[in-house]
């Protein structure tokens, strides 16, 4: 008779073979039995099948934690990060706790970010756009499972909301380089190129932000976003050029990796 340990030691040989270290190899050994079951056998080994052919754990089971809230993500979504939960503590101390503050996300994919922040703060009134209508099915899906009251919008940044100021807004734009995408993992190559892809330099989308923000930010509005390792300065001085002050914040590995402005 074949037992759980059994089935995890397969599945950990299996999944180390394949170049995984040790730790991830049990983790997600472990995770994926949890994910179909000790009598699934079949279903599991076709499951360590698909995480050794470099598709990510997530879209596997379909699930990604964001701020202690299950959201369901695919291949049409970006997985939501840890560092990107930062961005969503940030952007929550922005906010005032007695008022009734709208916040606008800029390419919400999952819809992690606004629809923790509409959770966290339910007196906020929250948008979220995005140019892809398969990430925005994903997140409409996602909010109305989790009861969360936002707002989506197909749109290609601001356009959506043309005319519509907000007191804070919030996104992690596509920020690789266009060299820095070829050198990904395998897993993170499967996830939406448009979510991933910055251009050139990796900085398209931050120049659009700069350019277009300001006019979509009340009187003391202000705006948070999530760069990449190395982008902090170049990001600080495009914002302070276009909207105004700015200063930089730290993930909890202490990288410059958040950029805010203020009007």
């Amino acid at each position: 008779m074949t037992t759980a340990h059994d089935l995890l030691l397969f599945g950990y040989k299996r999944l180390q073979a394949a170049g995984l270290d040790h730790r991830e190899a049990q983790a997600q050994a472990r995770w994926l039995l949890a994910h179909v079951g000790e009598n699934d056998h079949a279903v599991y080994s076709l499951l360590l099948d698909r995480r050794i052919s470099g598709e990510p754990l997530q879209y596997i089971t379909g699930v990604q934690s964001f701020m202690g809230y299950d959201f369901a993500v695919d291949a049409r979504v970006l997985i939501p990060r840890l560092d990107t939960e930062m961005l969503c503590f940030y952007a929550l101390e922005m906010l005032p706790s007695d008022a009734n503050p709208s916040v606008l996300d800029v390419g919400t994919g999952s819809g992690a970010l606004a629809i923790s922040i509409a959770l966290r703060r339910p007196q906020a009134q929250v948008t979220a756009l995005d140019i892809s209508q398969d990430a925005l099915q994903v997140a409409r899906g996602n909010a109305e499972r989790l009861g969360a009251p936002v707002r989506f919008i197909h749109s290609d940044y601001f356009v959506g909301v043309a005319g519509e100021p907000f007191d804070l807004i919030v996104s992690n734009p596509p920020y690789v380089s266009m060299d820095e995408l070829a050198t990904l993992p395998a897993d993170v190559q499967q996830e939406p190129r448009l979510a991933l892809d910055g251009g050139n330099d990796g900085l398209d989308a931050y120049h659009i932000l700069a350019r277009e923000a300001a006019a979509h930010l009340n009187p003391g509005g202000q705006m948070i976003v999530e760069v990449g390792a190395t982008q902090a300065d170049t990001v600080a001085e495009l914002f302070a050029a276009h909207i105004g002050s700015t200063d930089i914040l730290l993930d909890l590995q202490g990288v410059r990796r958040f950029v805010r402005a203020c009007i």
